[in-house]
């Protein structure tokens, strides 16, 4: 009998159930993250024409899942212009290219205020505080 089964690799296996927990567990109120630093090891960095056929489809799982999640208005898109030009590029000057970046959504970063009590447990307006 032979042991060897045919399963998908860990990588593969779920893939939508995976994106989705890794996306969400690398998203950041603080900095915007590229899909490819939300996924780093899932997602190449390189030219779309260079893509394989499995890689291009593993980009519109993740995008459709952030899609979702800008609809849930749990994330917001933020457009970073990065330097297109490298230094061997010398006859293009100053070209830059917008990438969309994921930042998780916060309501300005503050907590929920109680205004009756303060961080001791008194009240605000007790004039021992």
């Amino acid at each position: 009998m032979n042991n060897e089964s045919r399963e998908t690799p860990p990588s593969l296996e779920n893939e939508p159930q995976l994106l989705e927990r890794e996306i969400r567990q690398a998203l950041s109120a603080t900095w915007p993250k590229s899909v490819q630093e939300l996924l780093p090891g899932y997602l190449p960095d390189r030219p779309i024409a260079e893509l394989s056929k499995a890689e291009l489809a593993s980009y519109r799982s993740a995008y459709a899942l952030l899609g979702e999640l800008v609809q849930k208005d749990e994330v917001e898109v933020v457009f970073v212009e990065e330097s297109a030009t490298t230094p061997a590029d010398l006859s293009i000057e100053n070209e830059y290219k917008a990438r969309p970046k994921f930042k998780l959504k916060t309501d300005g970063g503050k907590r929920e205020r109680n205004e009756g009590f303060s961080w001791q447990g008194r009240a605000v307006a007790d004039p021992t505080v």
